[in-house]
């Protein structure tokens, strides 16, 4: 495993981190949350999704903070842990959009429009 690189403005807290402070996890969640709120809200287009993604980010950052093994800047990965939840988050919204139909359609998802 590398060490963080020295550059790296995130390198206390994810050393911190690293020896089980919960405290510095949470200062990580402090100075990146709206930024990866917004972050998200540009990807996928829906602001009202954007706050419950932005929780699975930091579940995900947290549940492999270990693994990260410290080649780019914490911030670099923290935003790719992000598009791989935005995307996931899109995939999945294009699958149930298969399985449930439109509420406003028929069974089959087609409209009537016939009067």
């Amino acid at each position: 495993m590398s060490d963080f690189l020295p550059e790296d403005p995130d390198r206390d807290l994810l050393l911190a981190v690293r020896n089980g402070d919960g405290d510095a996890f949470e200062a990580l969640v402090r100075r990146y949350q709206s930024r990866v709120v917004g972050f998200i809200r540009t990807l996928t287009g829906r602001a009202e999704d954007a706050e419950d993604l932005a929780q699975e980010v930091f579940v995900r950052v947290y549940r492999s903070i270990a693994r990260f093994r410290g080649d780019s800047l914490f911030r670099t990965w923290l935003y790719r842990v992000a598009v791989n939840v935005a995307h996931t988050h899109g995939a999945r919204r294009v699958r149930e959009a298969a399985v449930w139909p439109d509420p406003g359609g028929d069974e089959h998802g087609v409209l009537d429009v016939s009067d």
